[in-house]
């Protein structure tokens, strides 16, 4: 026998972040915030305790919401930045693509 939600356990997702959800904003944050800016390789080696999909998916959301900026710089290496910010003007981490 199916069981169905009541329709207000019901939302959309994404609506209410989760725990998981907001500590990776905040490590992305954290990480801009002391950076600049950064390739997402980066913040992938930078936020072990996710995977490539939640890092990948949670940038995604706080670039499409303006949080976040992302360039792309070909052959699928992406600069993601604070909104604003020109590409590349952070020297920390301005070295060759990481492969």
């Amino acid at each position: 026998m199916t069981t169905l939600l009541e329709p207000q356990t019901l939302r959309p997702p994404c609506q209410t972040p989760t725990p998981a959800a907001s500590s990776l904003r905040g490590a992305i944050m954290e990480s801009l915030s002391t950076e600049g800016e950064c390739w997402l390789e980066s913040l992938l080696v930078g936020c072990p305790h996710f995977t490539w999909n939640q890092v990948f998916l949670e940038v995604d959301r706080m670039s499409r919401a303006g949080e976040i900026a992302l360039t792309c710089h070909g052959c699928g290496a992406y600069r993601v930045s604070m909104p604003g910010r020109s590409p590349l003007t952070s020297t920390s981490d301005s070295g060759p693509i990481p492969r």
